[in-house]
């Protein structure tokens, strides 16, 4: 799993975006991503598989793994739905 190219991360007024490149992607507009999906995306590219990215996060957030994990799977589900993750 990688982040496609064609979406850049900025920080806007304390917030983090995701914007598309091009007008050719599915998705239309920005996507705002929270604490939890700003930690997952900038950890796609550098983490191994999703067991050592749940690892990464559950270090950061005082939270039940099964939770963490739910959640995370569930934000990649839609990263992948509209092609911002590659995988």
């Amino acid at each position: 799993m990688r982040r496609n190219p064609g979406f850049i991360l900025r920080e806007v007024a304390g917030e983090y975006i995701l914007v598309p490149l091009t007008g050719d992607l599915e998705l239309n507009g920005i996507l705002a991503l929270n604490g939890l999906g700003y930690e997952i995306y900038t950890r796609i590219d550098e983490t191994g598989s999703f067991e050592a990215l749940v690892d990464e996060l559950c270090a950061l957030y005082d939270a039940p793994r099964e939770v963490i994990a739910a959640d995370a799977a569930e934000f990649l589900q839609q990263l992948t739905e509209e092609k911002i993750v590659i995988a």
